[in-house]
Order: C-alpha cells, then structure tokens, then sequence
C-alpha cells in the first residue's frame, strides 16, 4: 500500500512539472542548454544530458569486482572529457553494461573513430566522394517551407558500383594522373542534357589516392 502512494506521489509530482506550456519550454531549454558536450566513454557518441548516465570515478573497479573482463571487453581505455567533474555513459550502453553484456554499439566492437584529420586523401568533397564511390544513393530531397532546411521523402535507392566501373570513371579523367592537377567536373543528370546538376573542381591525386 506505501509502495502504491509513494508512485502516486511521484506520479502527481512529475505531472506537476510538465502541466504547463512555460514550465514545458523551462525543462527543454533547461536540458539542451549546454549542448550535446557528454561523450560516453563506450560508444563515444556526443549527446544531450538528458540522454547520458554520470558515472562515479570508482567505476571501474565496481564493473571488475561484478562483471570481471567486461571493463576491457567493453570499454578498454577510457580518452573522453570529464564535463562537471566526471566521466558519463549514454543510457543505452548502460543498460547493456548492468546486465554484464557487451553494448552492440561498443567502440570495442570495431567501431574506434579514426582521425582523418592529417589524412588529406579522405578529406574528398561530396563530388570527389561520388566519383570513387562504391555506393551511390538515389533520393529526394527538398527544402521545408519554413526553416528551409533540407529533407528527404519517399525511398531511398542503393545502387552498388564495382571496381572496375570507378576505374574506368578515373581513367576517363583527360590528363595523365603525373600531369594532372585540378580539374573542372561536370555532373550531369543525363548525358544528352544540355545543363549540369553540379559543377566542381576535383583533385585528381586523391581520387587516385
């Protein structure tokens, strides 16, 4: 019977929170005023504090004394910033962590982020990208009324591309790759049209690269 009116008190309570429109905007503001800064040291993504769990700094040792090998399993080498003081875990990787289980979106998992930043042969534009690419989507997108911003509707069509077909895009290129600097590209919808969808200048040696 306690357990009943103390749900029901703090069922009362939370919809006293959120029973106005002010009070409503309060709270959102409230959890987006910081920005998406906490990163989970699990699965390294950036979010909202809403959507991240703080972590005591004895957390490792609490894991180990449970789950014994799921820190390393898991985890491995903690390299995200202490916001307010500690460390924080997405709600996700949390729930799969208390369980003793491995998150499937781990960085563990194979998913390490790479930096590409002193790799320029991956820093392509989007034309450079749609030339090597081995994938090549097919969308709409339109622009909304308002905010402008663009959108997609209907489906979504992948068409794989093989080797050989980038290849031949590459070696089309009208200079030879020792010559050949930057050039001008056109992207069109249709060979027999007259205008182009996108025009670009492409760097030749890192297509190649």
């Amino acid at each position: 019977m306690r357990k009943r009116e103390s749900a029901d008190r703090a069922q009362r309570k939370k919809q006293c929170k959120v029973n106005s429109e002010d009070m409503r905007r309060h709270n959102f503001f409230e959890a987006i005023k910081k920005g998406r800064i906490y990163d989970c040291f699990c699965c390294d993504r950036r979010l909202f504090r809403s959507g991240v769990e703080p972590q005591s700094t004895d957390f490792r040792e609490i894991l180990e004394k449970r789950y014994p090998g799921l820190f390393d399993s898991a985890i491995g080498e903690i390299d995200t910033k202490i916001i307010d003081g500690q460390y924080h875990m997405c709600r996700t990787c949390n729930s799969y962590i208390k369980k003793g289980k491995v998150p499937p979106m781990s960085k563990k998992n194979n998913l390490e982020l790479f930096d590409i930043s002193n790799h320029q042969e991956f820093q392509l534009t989007e034309l450079e990208n749609c030339m090597i690419a081995l994938n090549i989507l097919f969308q709409k997108i339109y622009k909304l009324p308002k905010s402008r911003w663009p959108a997609m509707k209907d489906k979504t069509i992948n068409i794989p591309i093989f080797e050989d077909d980038v290849l031949t895009t590459v070696k089309s290129i009208p200079r030879p790759p020792s010559e050949a600097r930057i050039i001008a590209v056109n992207l069109k919808r249709k060979k027999s049209f007259k205008n182009s969808h996108k025009s670009q200048y492409v760097l030749v040696s890192k297509l190649f690269s």
